[in-house]
């Protein structure tokens, strides 16, 4: 999902994000991860993602308490729905914040 998030969002000029990002500090991997901006996308397909619904809330819980903003989008979300301009808008939010 990663490869076709990533060339969902290669027209629309964002920064490339780091992929399958590692926090040490957290041991936490994030799918996508715009450090700057502290926004991290994860991806949810249903074969990897249907049967840890808790343990992904639970990670989502932990990326925010660190002032991390996390978003989570579907196969669907990514390949006919709002994904790039949610990502985009996010990025923008993180920014606002930050200043």
């Amino acid at each position: 999902m990663e490869a076709i998030a990533l060339e969902k969002l290669a027209p629309s000029g964002l920064q490339r994000p780091r992929v399958n990002a590692w926090l040490a500090d957290l041991c936490v991997e994030v799918d996508l991860l715009w450090e700057g901006e502290r926004l991290a996308v994860e991806l949810d397909s249903r074969r990897y993602h249907a049967h840890r619904t808790r343990e992904d809330a639970g990670r989502g819980a932990l990326l925010e308490s660190f002032g991390y903003r996390v978003l989570r989008f579907g196969w669907g979300d990514i390949t006919a729905g709002p994904f790039v301009a949610e990502v985009s808008r996010g990025l923008v939010e993180c920014r606002k914040a930050d200043a």
